[in-house]
């Protein structure tokens, strides 16, 4: 069993929307912390969005507890197995298609006439 891990770093901190000013965030986060935390978006330190018309508003300090590698795992197998039944549910309906075109290509057609 794995320990969770704990990394903390420096981050950058973004907003998109020019209309939206560092008062609105203020007054925000007066009413809802985790709203206006996580109305943010947060990169790496060299990493710039000013060039994608995102405003940066401050740095921020985050710590992240990851989860235990076991559940992180567990995570990713259900994840493959969800991809897996979308493929096969994909594949399923392409097959029937051709079975359908096939059937269409071998059925005997009647015509009426005098025998």
């Amino acid at each position: 069993m794995s320990k969770k891990i704990e990394i903390t770093g420096n981050v950058r901190v973004w907003i998109s929307d020019t209309w939206r000013t560092v008062k609105d965030i203020e007054k925000q986060a007066q009413d809802n912390p985790d709203q206006a935390v996580g109305s943010m978006t947060y990169t790496g330190p060299n990493q710039d969005l000013s060039e994608y018309g995102w405003i940066e508003v401050g740095t921020a300090i985050i710590t992240a507890t990851l989860l235990e590698n076991d559940e992180v795992n567990a995570k990713q197998v259900e994840n493959l197995k969800a991809q897996i039944q979308e493929i096969q549910a994909d594949a399923q309906k392409k097959v029937r298609v051709l079975e359908d075109r096939i059937q269409s290509l071998l059925a005997i057609t009647y015509e009426g006439g005098d025998q």
